[in-house]
């Protein structure tokens, strides 16, 4: 448990935009479930891409010891952006469409019981990870994933089924790219449909891509996907869903702490947020870079 005889003092980051939940009572709930013996607590609203990253580096130039992350992956990742390497901890209330990491850290869905898990949670030091010095916290990648993050952001409707449309709508026409790495010991120059970095086990919305990811073993783990046959979705998402992928002709993961990528002209995305990278590139782990509110 969290206990301190000096009020600790929180802020919550909150992104009104993200998701499909309705923010505008956090502070209202925040106030009537958390213990105010403890905590003092301030509330801002975010206004533009960037401001959580901007208002979480300023809270801790301001001695705050909990930044709060209202939102997605998208606004858990600029509040971690700024806490990176510093004493100051961060929690995840989530409200976005994915949530990944959140899912994989067991942060309840509910906006109720994760503020109740402010009251009573633990704090973890986890990795983080970068990608071509681009910080992320859960999950980068490039290829068909990457696609659909991009697609995503310019959609207004929210949520899995907007995700499930789009992969459906882009799958037959994506083409795979060819990826060349160096000091892993894989194989190189190979086409991939999907070439990710995972630093927690899923994407989101309870995909499990990554069912060995340990978010704080001091390992990235390196995800790529051949293209399937159309009749093998099914098994597949099954699997993903399941958590059981394992790796065959199809699924191939492998532990790394660093692996230089060469890729032409492959979309990106770091914590679903879209990006453009370099055609070659470094991956790396930030070990134990990250304090975090979970479940005790």
């Amino acid at each position: 448990m969290i206990v301190e005889t000096k009020r600790k003092e929180v802020l919550f980051v909150v992104n009104p935009i993200s998701g499909i939940h309705e923010k505008s009572d956090i502070q209202i709930k925040a106030n009537q479930l958390l213990d105010l013996n403890r905590f003092n607590l301030k509330f801002k609203f975010t206004e533009f891409v960037g401001h959580a990253e901007i208002l979480a580096r300023q809270a801790v130039l301001d001695g705050v010891d909990i930044v709060v992350a209202v939102g997605g992956d998208g606004t858990v990742n600029e509040v971690a952006k700024s806490l990176f390497n510093t004493s100051v901890s961060m929690a995840v209330i989530p409200c976005g469409s994915g949530n990944g990491l959140a899912r994989h850290l067991k942060i309840p869905r509910g906006i109720d019981e994760a503020l109740r898990l402010l009251n009573d949670g633990k704090v973890c030091l986890v990795d983080t990870g970068t990608i071509a010095g681009r910080f992320f916290v859960g999950a980068a990648g490039l290829g068909f994933d990457a696609l659909i993050a991009s697609r995503f952001s310019t959609v207004k409707r929210r949520g899995f089924l907007t995700y499930a449309a789009l992969f459906i709508r882009y799958y037959f026409s994506y083409e795979p790219k060819i990826f060349n790495l160096s000091n892993s010991g894989q194989n190189t120059g190979s086409q991939y449909f999907v070439f990710s970095f995972l630093n927690s086990s899923q994407y989101g919305n309870g995909t499990v891509i990554s069912p060995k990811s340990v978010i704080d073993d001091g390992f990235l783990e390196v995800v790529s996907i051949k293209k399937l046959p159309f009749y093998l979705l099914p098994i597949y998402a099954y699997r993903l869903f399941r958590g059981t992928l394992k790796n065959d002709r199809y699924y191939n993961s492998f532990s790394v702490k660093a692996i230089s990528v060469q890729v032409e002209n492959a979309l990106a995305h770091v914590d679903g947020e879209s990006l453009v990278l370099p055609n070659a590139f470094e991956v790396k782990v930030c070990e134990r870079s990250l304090w975090v509110v979970v479940a005790s």
